[in-house]
C-alpha cells in the first residue's frame, strides 16, 4: 500500500509523544523544523518531487516500519512530500528496489546478523563497491567512489589482521562521510522458547536461537522429539541457488567446508582440515565416510563441481562475492581439493568456505542436462539431497517444511525432527508461542510482547547482541539524494532515543555504521564521535544545512531545489 502519513503512524506517534502535521496544512512558522523565512517568488517547477520510500510493512517488521515513519514525519516537517510504501515480505521489496531504480528515492533494508557477516567484507564490499551497481541485489544505492573501492579491495587481499583492520576502519570513515546509506538501529534480538519441553538451548550472536548449533544441541525433555519453529514469512523455494531460498533450513540440509562456530570464528566442518600452502593456494582434506542423503559418498569431485557450478549458475546474492577470488579448483585425490586464488583473499575461510554448498554432482548434472544450463537457479528442487545434519522431507508452500535428523551425520542432532510452520506475521507466531503450538520463533519477538512472554511459565527468554543492521539506503542515481548536502541534512532527522526506547523497547541501540559496535574488532570507534556530531537528531541543524546548500521554501513550507536546479550526479 502507498500512504501519506499512514494511519498507523497516528496511534504510534501518540504513544511516542509526536505531533503529526497533515500534508500542506498548518503554519510553516509554527512547525518544528520548518524554515523561519520563506520565499514567495520560487517557481513551482523547482519544487522537490515527492520522495518515495520503500520499506518492509508493519506485518513483516514493525521496528523498521515505525522507524521509517518517524523519519518520514520529520521530512514532511522540513517541507518534503513523502510517500511510504510497505511490502509484506523482503523478497518482493528487494526485487522492486533492484529492478525499478526509477521508482524510489529511498528504501529500508536490513542485513541479518548471519555468522559470515562477522567478517567485515560481507557488509563493505558487495553493498557499496562500484562493480555491484549493475548486479541484482548488490549495490542498490548506486554508490561509486574509486577511493572507497581501492580501500575495500585492499582489505580483501590483506592477510595481516591489524593492517586489514586499519583499512576496514578507513572504509567506515569514507561511508560515514559520503552517507550512501543511513543505519537506523542495531537490534538486540529477544527469543522466547519452550523451556518446559526442551533444554540445552544455544543462542549465538546475531541469530539468537535461529542457528545451526541450537538445532544440533537442543534436547527433548519429553517423549515428543520434534521441535516446532514458527516461521513469520513464506518459503518460496528449496533451491539453494535461488535468491529467495530458505537460507537456514538449506544450510542445515547441505554441508559446507566450514561453519562459523559458537564463538564466532570459522571451524572445519565437511573439511577435516586445511593447509595454507601460500597466499594463493589452500589444500582442503575432507572428512572420511561422509555420504549424501541418498547414500552416495561425498567426494572431492563433488566439492570441485559445486564451486565451479555455483560460480557459473548461482543466483543468490552472496555467491558472486564469495567465489570471485577462486581461480581454479583442483582434485588432488578422492578426499583432497586444492583451491587456487587469483589473489590473496582474507575472507576465504569466513565467507567462501562457509557459504558454498556441497552439491551432489550425480543429481545436479542430470538437472542441467534435463533443464538446460540457464535454469538451475530457477529449478524448485522439491526434494533436496544434501549431506547435512538434517534431511529435508517435504515443503508445503505457505504451510510447513519438515526436516528430519540425519543420525548418520558426523554431528547428529539431539532431536528427531524440526518442523517449521509458516505464519502470516510475527504476531501470529507469538500467539502460537503463547499457546504452546510452536516451541520457538525464527526471529526476535516484538518488544511489546516481552512482558507477556516473561510471565508465561512454559517460556524462557534470551537476548543476544546483534552485528546485523537495519538501514535506509538512498538512491544516489536520482535527485535530490544524489546531493551529499541533502544526505548530510537528513542524517539529522532520526530521533534515536525514541527508536531505541519506544520502537525497540530498549532492546537495541542507535545505528552506528554498517559494522555494528557488537563486532568489536572491526567496528571503528570513531563512530561514536561521528554519531554525536554528524548523526545526532537535530531538525534545526538539518534545516540549516539545507539552507546553506541553497534549498528554498515557498509560502506553504514546501521545499524547492536551489536556484541552479536539481543537483547533478556526483
Amino acid at each position: 500500500m502507498i500512504q501519506k502519513y499512514p494511519a498507523s503512524l497516528l496511534a504510534w506517534s501518540l504513544m511516542a509523544g509526536l505531533v503529526l502535521v497533515a500534508c500542506g496544512s498548518g503554519s510553516p512558522e509554527s512547525e518544528p523544523g520548518r524554515p523561519t523565512t520563506v520565499s514567495e517568488s520560487v517557481d513551482a517547477s523547482t519544487k522537490v518531487p515527492p520522495v518515495r520510500v520503500l520499506a518492509p510493512a508493519a506485518s513483516y517488521d514493525t521496528h523498521r516500519w515505525e522507524a521509517t515513519l518517524l523519519m518520514a514525519n520529520v521530512w514532511q516537517e522540513l517541507g518534503f512530500d513523502v510517500e511510504v510504501r510497505g511490502f509484506p515480505d523482503f523478497a518482493t521489496l528487494l526485487s522492486t528496489v533492484s529492478s525499478e531504480p526509477s521508482l524510489w528515492e529511498a528504501y529500508v533494508t536490513g542485513y541479518l546478523g548471519r555468522p559470515q557477516r562477522l567478517d567485515p567484507d560481507e557488509l563493505l564490499y558487495r553493498p557499496f563497491h562500484c562493480s555491484g551497481i549493475m548486479e541484482f541485489g548488490a549495490n542498490l544505492v548506486g554508490y561509486c567512489n574509486p577511493q572507497y573501492d581501492a580501500v575495500v579491495e585492499a582489505q580483501r587481499s590483506t592477510l595481516n589482521q591489524e593492517a586489514r583492520r586499519e583499512l576496514v576502519y578507513r572504509a567506515q570513515e569514507i561511508l560515514a562521510r559520503d552517507i550512501p546509506m543511513f543505519v537506523l538501529f542495531h537490534r538486540r534480538p529477544v527469543f522466547a522458547y519452550n523451556q518446559s519441553d526442551f533444554e540445552h538451548w544455544t543462542p549465538v550472536v546475531g541469530r539468537g536461537l535461529w542457528n545451526l548449533w541450537n538445532m544440533l544441541n537442543v534436547t527433548p525433555k519429553t517423549d515428543d522429539r520434534t521441535l516446532t519453529a514458527g516461521w513469520a514469512t513464506d518459503i518460496a523455494t528449496t533451491n539453494p541457488l535461488a535468491l529467495d531460498a530458505a537460507v537456514e533450513p538449506l544450510q542445515w540440509t547441505y554441508d559446507t567446508l566450514a561453519r562459523i562456530g559458537p564463538r564466532g570464528t570459522p571451524v572445519p566442518w565437511a573439511a577435516k582440515s586445511w593447509s595454507v600452502i601460500d597466499d594463493t593456494t589452500v589444500d582442503v582434506t575432507l572428512r572420511q565416510g561422509m555420504r549424501f542423503h541418498d547414500g552416495e559418498p561425498v567426494r572431492a569431485q563433488d566439492v570441485k563441481f559445486s564451486f565451479d557450478f555455483i560460480k557459473e549458475h548461482g543466483a543468490a546474492g552472496h555467491f558472486p562475492a564469495a567465489l570471485s577470488p577462486i581461480a581454479k579448483v583442483q582434485v588432488l585425490d578422492a578426499r583432497t581439493v586444492r583451491f587456487k586464488l587469483s589473489e590473496p583473499h582474507a575472507p576465504l575461510f569466513f565467507t567462501t568456505f562457509t557459504l558454498i554448498y556441497i552439491l551432489p554432482q550425480h543429481i545436479w548434472e542430470v538437472e542441467v542436462d534435463r533443464q538446460g544450463v540457464d535454469s538451475p537457479a530457477r529449478w524448485n528442487n522439491p526434494a533436496p539431497v544434501g549431506s547435512g545434519p538434517f534431511k529435508l522431507i517435504y515443503h508445503r508452500r505457505g504451510e510447513e517444511l519438515l526436516l528430519e535428523a540425519n543420525k548418520e551425520h558426523f554431528h547428529p542432532p539431539n532431536i528427531d525432527a524440526l518442523l517449521i510452520v509458516a505464519h502470516s506475521n510475527i504476531d501470529a507466531v507469538f500467539a502460537s508461542l503463547m499457546s504452546g503450538t510452536v516451541d520457538f520463533p525464527d526471529r526476535s519477538i516484538a518488544a511489546l510482547n516481552v512482558p507477556e512472554a516473561r510471565a508465561a511459565p512454559h517460556l524462557g527468554l534470551v537476548d543476544t547482541p546483534d552485528h546485523g543492521i537495519s538501514a535506509m539506503g538512498f538512491n544516489l542515481r536520482r535527485p535530490p539524494f544524489n546531493d551529499l548536502q541533502l544526505r548530510r541534512a537528513l542524517a539529522h532527522t532520526l530521533d534515536h532515543d525514541t527508536v531505541v526506547e519506544a520502537v525497540l523497547g530498549g532492546f537495541g541501540e542507535p545505528g552506528r555504521g554498517v559494522i555494528a559496535p557488537s563486532n568489536q574488532f572491526w567496528h571503528n570507534p570513531e563512530w561514536q564521535r561521528w554519531f554525536e556530531e554528524d548523526y545526532r537528531f537535530d531538525k534545526l541543524e538539518a534545516r540549516r544545512i539545507l539552507e546553506q546548500a541553497g534549498y528554498r521554501w515557498d509560502g506553504q513550507g514546501k521545499i524547492h531545489y536551489p536556484a541552479s536546479g536539481p543537483p547533478v550526479p556526483e
